[in-house]
């Protein structure tokens, strides 16, 4: 079985190379009311944000599918949003809601709803697609009610493609590169893919068959979220039949099964 682990101790996935990464974010409005629902291969979250007089009233998560018993426990983290005005920019609302604290993808979609509530636009549904990697390639989209606003190349570490952008980093240095480059809905576009694309590299591990192994035993991400948090993640061990195939049947995404 020890043959069959990358140099971290994952069990490698056979089948990785034959498919994509998929997400799909849905966020909804009525009146003072943002609801955000998620769902990706390996992740299922809702939250309801009420907003009173521009400012974040209560937030309710719905923690529909994760890899981890200790996932749920993130929910207090939230409240540090409590309270905060709903026009701050991406990098203060990180600030305040402590990241590192948080569910990572829950806290993106907490943050998704608060900016939200100052668009016109009452729905929004983005569809990220991340294929997985052929000849060294990663072919990156980003779809906003059906309309493509970003489609990159990626290599595990930087864009390719297009030219203009090829080598700007995927990881320490893109927030200050993308925040340059892009603005409201494309900038959150652009978020959206390199989340994505971090997170699509666990199509190469076998997680399904890690069931029950112990989060303490990666130390790579210990300090990513509050399940890798140092004490947390002793006591954090992978819950079985978590994943999820959405290659050839995207429509299934938001439907939690």
């Amino acid at each position: 079985m020890a043959s069959n682990r990358d140099k971290n101790g994952y069990l490698i996935n056979p089948d990785y190379g034959s498919g994509c990464f998929r997400r799909r974010i849905k966020i909804s409005q009525m009146g003072e009311v943002v609801r955000g629902e998620m769902e990706d291969n390996h992740h299922g979250f809702c939250v309801t944000v009420t907003l009173k007089e521009g400012k974040v009233y209560s937030i309710v998560p719905e923690y529909k599918r994760f890899p981890f018993n200790t996932c749920p426990g993130s929910d207090q983290a939230l409240n540090n949003l409590l309270g905060v005005d709903a026009g701050l920019d991406l990098k203060t609302l990180n600030s305040a809601a402590v990241a590192h604290s948080n569910c990572t993808h829950l806290l993106d979609l907490t943050i998704l709803c608060i900016q939200h509530s100052r668009q016109v636009q009452a729905l929004r549904v983005f569809d990220i697609e991340v294929q997985d990697e052929a000849a060294g390639v990663m072919a990156c989209r980003v779809w906003c009610n059906q309309e493509l606003l970003h489609h990159w190349e990626t290599t595990t570490t930087v864009i390719s493609y297009p030219d203009t952008w090829k080598n700007v980093p995927l990881r320490k240095g893109f927030a200050k590169w993308a925040n340059r480059q892009f603005t409201g809905v494309h900038l959150q576009a652009a978020f959206m893919i390199q989340k994505s694309h971090f997170v699509s590299q666990g199509r190469r591990i076998h997680i399904d068959e890690m069931a029950g192994e112990c989060a303490y035993a990666h130390k790579t991400m210990l300090g990513a979220c509050h399940t890798y948090s140092e004490e947390t993640a002793q006591k954090a061990f992978r819950l079985p039949k978590t994943t999820r195939n959405f290659t050839d049947c995207p429509e299934q995404l938001l439907t939690f099964r």
